[in-house]
């Protein structure tokens, strides 16, 4: 907990998510974690990597042998040609990906960028992959869990905490300032001003 790759240039940051096919020339659908998404789009290349959770199934990512299993992956690095949204997502041609087949290859994939291709953050920004792991504390210094991922709800993005004692689940909106009281990726810690009995 608390490790992030906030420091880390070479550091793979995952952008995106390839979640199906569209038509038979090998189009694929794509999720974008961007915010605008369109920014997944500015990049001539990705870098993919299969979902860890479907690498590890129901396994927990807490043994060395999973760890290695992880880093043992190999990464695809593809050519993207063409990104056009379409009435239900969006939808990207990759290079040498001519088919219905062998875009399904694809489905599931994670889409990932090197940080040092990404721009550089404003004050106050954060990669979603930095703040996974921070521990979470209210403002009188009680732990409430420790982030384990978002949810969007299209007003604001929300934190899925995960609490390491019972295993339960809080839900804190993802406003800063306002909920968001500070975040220090150096100690791996965010300060909310939330009740956990919300």
């Amino acid at each position: 907990s608390g490790k992030t790759s906030a420091g880390c240039p070479s550091c793979l940051i995952t952008l995106g998510k390839i979640v199906g096919v569209h038509g038979v020339k090998g189009w694929i659908k794509v999720k974008s974690f961007t915010r605008p998404e369109a920014n997944l789009f500015d990049h001539a290349q990705w870098r993919l990597a299969p979902d860890p959770d479907k690498v590890l199934g129901k396994k927990k990512l807490d043994s060395v042998r999973n760890v290695e299993l992880l880093a043992s992956v190999d990464l695809v690095t593809v050519g993207v040609v063409e990104s056009r949204w379409q009435s239900n997502g969006w939808a990207t041609k990759l290079l040498d990906v001519d088919d219905r087949n062998a875009a399904e290859l694809l489905r599931g994939m994670l889409i990932q960028l090197p940080r040092s291709q990404l721009p550089p953050l404003k004050q106050q920004e954060y990669y979603w992959a930095d703040l996974i792991g921070l521990e979470v504390i209210d403002l009188d210094g009680q732990h409430l869990g420790s982030i384990d991922g978002f949810i969007e709800t299209g007003a604001n993005d929300v934190l899925v905490l995960i609490d390491p004692l019972t295993k339960k689940r809080c839900l804190i909106p993802y406003i800063l300032q306002k909920v968001i009281k500070t975040v220090d990726l150096s100690v791996g810690r965010m300060v909310v001003d939330w009740d956990r009995n919300y």
